[in-house]
């Protein structure tokens, strides 16, 4: 049976997000992906940084 788990790491700036997420990518059997959320907005969304829009609103958010 295939199982597909979503996991999110979310934190401040230079809290270990990235670091976290490769440890745990190297201790898992199979694929992982790591999908940082600034790719998905910038890349993927093709969202620009600017005062007042509501990706900066959301970034801020805390969970």
């Amino acid at each position: 049976m295939l199982l597909n788990k979503l996991i999110i790491i979310r934190g401040p700036s230079s809290s270990g997000k990235t670091t976290t997420a490769r440890k745990l990518r190297e201790s898992c059997k199979g694929k992982v992906a790591l999908i940082e959320q600034d790719y998905i907005r910038r890349t993927l969304l093709k969202e620009k940084d600017r005062p007042g829009a509501p990706n900066i609103e959301l970034i801020g958010t805390q969970g």
